[in-house]
């Protein structure tokens, strides 16, 4: 983990390189300006709160959250350029209608794991009928909207490894992928090849410190046991390293989030995302949403682990309902969506609801239509461009 001074002087050049492409994107000063400080609006809504004290140094390259790509890199100049290309200042050219940043795509129905929260649980297992030709178009149209970062999942995207293989060395420059796993599978070996193909990094699944309970919330053995094997290829590999954890209300309290943190840092992750369950698949028709004072305990972790000095060579927080209660979302296109085993498009993984094919020769409309419907009850975060520009505008 970087901080203190080096984190600082690797802002400054992080912001020397959004600059330079805002002056190519407004060649006028005053909206060059502009950019920047919308940006600075733009960063603190996907954040949720003030900025983190520390980034993750992975393979030569610096990350401050795990959906933002890593700098320097195409792919972090893709990411700026989106979020210029959102502006669209007075005077520029035309905003693009889509700007996506981010797409989770299910690649498998294939998985070993029951576990309590699949939100795939209705179709696990069927039959796989989505090709890895289509899913290679999916990929490139997808790449073609400017999207920066593209996260695999399933069921178990490592049943189908050779697929993932396929579509990173088919991929072109400019998008980061990830690979969301239960780690099942995931030795050195595999982690290895998933890096020379371009893989940037692994979302392990980790619900908690204890193997015994965490093996009982998977529904399989030993998935504790190839948690530890495969974070440890994977930074054996040079891959970036969040673990995912889905806190229960039994699990959320002060020694639990310590414990987890201590396992964390013990198996060198350079993140960990908090996802609260939801109440879909495996999970539907139970009463698991998180109450006021257990949301409350998870964010005083966030703010301890993110913001205090004795953490910050811990792994960061990611913690997206928090962001999603302060901010709003941005789910349902407005910056990323989620696409299932069948390639039908949703809001996000949890707010179901195709609006087409992401294999439509329309998928900007498509997307614009889920942008217009929404994700679920939940309403987005407020155009931070608009409001800046219409403070600064000349």
């Amino acid at each position: 983990m970087v901080s203190g001074f080096h984190k600082d002087v690797i802002t400054f050049l992080m912001w020397v390189t959004v600059l330079t492409r805002a002056a190519r994107r407004y060649p006028n000063p005053i909206h060059t300006f502009q950019a920047l400080r919308t940006l600075v609006g733009l960063l603190r809504v996907r954040r949720g709160g003030p900025a983190i004290q520390k980034f993750a140094k992975v393979s030569g390259q610096f990350f401050s959250l795990p959906h933002i790509p890593g700098w320097p890199s195409v792919s972090f100049n893709r990411f700026v350029d989106g979020e210029l290309d959102r502006l669209a200042l007075a005077g520029s050219e035309p905003r693009r209608k889509v700007l996506l940043q981010n797409v989770i795509l299910a690649i498998t129905k294939s998985c070993p794991l029951r576990c309590a929260h699949c939100c795939e649980w209705d179709v696990l297992n069927d039959a796989d009928t989505i090709s890895s030709d289509k899913l290679l178009s999916v990929i490139d149209a997808f790449q073609e909207l400017g999207v920066s970062q593209i996260q695999l999942s399933g069921g178990e995207p490592l049943r189908r490894l050779d697929v993932i293989v396929e579509i990173l060395q088919a991929a072109r420059p400019g998008t980061d992928f990830w690979v969301l796993t239960s780690g099942v599978g995931l030795t050195l070996q595999r982690a290895q090849q998933l890096k020379k193909a371009g893989l940037t990094g692994i979302s392990l699944s980790l619900d908690h410190w204890d193997a015994s309970t965490h093996n009982r919330f998977r529904g399989l053995d030993a998935t504790f046991e190839w948690v530890q094997r495969a974070s440890m290829s994977a930074k054996a590999s040079g891959l970036v390293l969040s673990l995912s954890l889905c806190p229960t209300r039994e699990f959320v309290g002060e020694e639990n989030l310590q414990r987890y943190a201590e396992l964390a840092t013990e198996l060198g992750a350079d993140f960990i995302q908090i996802l609260e369950p939801h109440a879909v698949g495996h999970f539907a028709g139970q009463d698991v949403i998180l109450r006021p004072a257990e949301q409350a305990a998870l964010e005083r972790f966030f703010d301890m682990m993110n913001f205090e000095r004795s953490n910050r060579q811990r792994p960061g927080i990611v913690y997206p309902e928090l962001a999603k209660r302060r901010r709003g979302c941005h789910g349902a296109g407005q910056r990323y969506l989620y696409v299932d085993t069948d390639l039908e498009m949703h809001a996000c993984p949890f707010c179901r609801g195709s609006v087409g094919s992401a294999l439509d020769a329309h998928l900007e409309e498509r997307i614009l239509e889920m942008q217009t419907q929404g994700c679920g009850a939940v309403v987005h975060a407020p155009d931070v461009a608009t409001r800046v520009q219409s403070t600064f505008s000349p």
